[in-house]
């Protein structure tokens, strides 16, 4: 995972915040509203996990992963690597197999204060075809309370004929890609309050489509340069999409004994095993009907600059749209622009929207382009979108009889103008930032 840095200056058109803690997503993109050492991304390296912070926490610190009852079971120093602090909890992948599916991560000082804004995040089973299974971290994700349900094994539950009595394996054995999905679907529910055996009973099932499919979500787009000269025009455009089902899944339950199944990393550097109870569901008419409202915020940075040149260059532009249920419920979008011989633009939009219904829906796009065809020219176009969606969930007949979840996009990590390292590409040359990837990054030409 990389991280884009950029400087923050004058903000224009600020909207109020949402009454929910959104201080997430303010924290992604607000270099001001930034706690130190909050924990922005995660990545699995073998047996180990990453962990990627949004700053120093200026004090020594350490990351710390605990499970869902409030144990520490890992923990790795914090540290500085290739401008970035991050840290490494060797080993704490096989301590996943054995403490469940939900997490965070959170950083402590070594005089045990919580320092910044702590990440959670879910795991879940990608089982290829004939192959150990692998875990996958949606970061971002919180979910107390529900089942995991992807949303193809959701589709698939709902095409099944009505009576049918062991509903995930009746899923897998129609379509095998599924497997992982209902692995993943009973370590989940198994830890759920669920009736007893026989008995009807309902429970929460969160569907969550997140860009990428890993959760590390929001979306960046840019094109940078320092002493750019003979350059027409460049453009890069990108598009994400997110979005989350709360749903009551109503059945008889059955937890029969765990099914060893094997989980490996890709390569084949690490492997353990973890023990999943056999869940056994069979359908049955839902008692009540539940109610379930979305709340949404969407904030938006553009950064457009240019320094020296002549007809030189640089425009950006976003927009992202929610609904819910397919009635829209926030639509917003903002821009900048820069010329040779103007100081450049910078803004900083937040925006909010609410709705009932079951699906949330999310869409972003983001447009950057440049141009320096006469004289060597620095040039600077980048546009970046986050977002952050909560729902609740209330029901009479479902255990529990009312749940929180939601999804936090983390992608930015601004730091101050004066800190931008130019490099490492050389002068002459072209960054180009897509999401999380970054083919260089010139910085800004002092």
């Amino acid at each position: 995972m990389q991280f884009l840095f950029f400087p923050r200056s004058a903000v224009r058109r600020p909207l109020p915040a949402l009454a929910l803690a959104l201080a997430l997503i303010s924290a992604a993109l607000s270099a001001e509203e930034t706690p130190a050492a909050t924990v922005v991304g995660l990545r699995t390296a073998g047996p180990d996990l990453e962990v990627f912070l949004a700053g120093p926490p200026g004090m020594p610190a350490s990351a710390v992963l605990i499970d869902s009852h409030g144990s520490a079971v890992a923990s790795g120093p914090v540290e500085m690597k290739d401008g970035e602090a991050r840290a490494v909890l060797t080993g704490a992948l096989a301590r996943i197999a054995t403490h469940g599916p939900a997490w965070r991560v959170m950083v402590m000082g070594d005089d045990g204060s919580v320092l910044g804004s702590e990440l959670p995040f879910l795991v879940v089973l990608r089982c290829p075809p004939g192959g150990p299974c692998r875990f996958q971290l949606l970061s971002g994700l919180a979910a107390q309370g529900t089942a995991l349900v992807d949303p193809a094994l959701g589709r698939a539950l709902d095409d099944l004929p009505a009576g049918t009595a062991d509903q995930l394996a009746a899923a897998v054995a129609i379509d095998p890609s599924l497997r992982g999905a209902a692995l993943t679907a009973a370590w989940h529910w198994a830890a759920l309050p669920v009736a007893p055996n026989g008995l009807c009973g309902c429970v929460w099932a969160l569907e969550a489509s997140l860009p990428g499919g890993t959760g590390e979500g929001g979306l960046a787009v840019g094109v940078t340069g320092r002493e750019v000269s003979g350059e027409d025009g460049v453009r890069l455009d990108q598009a994400r999409a997110a979005s989350l089902a709360l749903r009551q899944r109503c059945a008889r339950t059955e937890v029969r004994s765990a099914e060893t199944v094997a989980v490996a990393a890709a390569d084949g550097s690490w492997s353990t095993v973890l023990q999943i109870p056999r869940v056994v569901l069979s359908g049955c008419p839902a008692p009540c009907t539940p109610a379930v409202a979305w709340e949404a915020e969407v904030e938006g940075q553009s950064v457009a600059r240019v320094e020296g040149g002549l007809d030189a260059s640089a425009k950006v532009f976003w927009e992202a749209e929610v609904e819910v249920d397919g009635a829209e419920v926030l639509q917003v979008e903002d821009g900048a622009s820069a010329v040779s011989g103007q100081a450049g633009d910078e803004a900083l939009r937040r925006a909010q929207g609410a709705g009932g219904g079951e699906l949330v829906a999310l869409r972003a796009t983001a447009r950057a382009e440049m141009a320096a065809p006469g004289e060597p020219a620095g040039v600077e176009a980048i546009a970046a979108v986050a977002w952050h969606l909560a729902g609740r969930g209330v029901s009479l007949c479902a255990q529990p009889g009312q749940v929180g979840v939601s999804a936090t996009s983390r992608l930015l990590q601004p730091i101050k103008g004066d800190d931008v390292v130019a490099g490492p590409c050389d002068p002459g040359q072209i960054g180009l930032l897509i999401s999380n990837g970054r083919v260089c990054k010139p910085g800004w030409r002092k």
